[in-house]
């Protein structure tokens, strides 16, 4: 992976983050798919998808 590519990785999962905590589920997920597509092992975003579920859990 290029340092730019990587670089722009983790501010869209700054954003995803930011996102979440606002509590919106869904912008959260669309944006983790589109993520693990250009890079399908990307760590950060797999723990945020964790977070994701961890939340819905407690809401049901």
């Amino acid at each position: 992976m290029k340092k730019q590519q990587e670089y722009s990785l983790y501010e869209l999962n700054k954003t995803v983050e930011i996102y979440l905590a606002q509590g919106k589920l869904e912008e959260v997920i669309t944006a983790c798919n589109q993520v693990l597509e250009i890079v399908p092992d990307f760590p950060p975003t797999y723990k945020t998808l964790g977070n994701i579920f961890h939340l819905t859990m407690h809401l049901f």
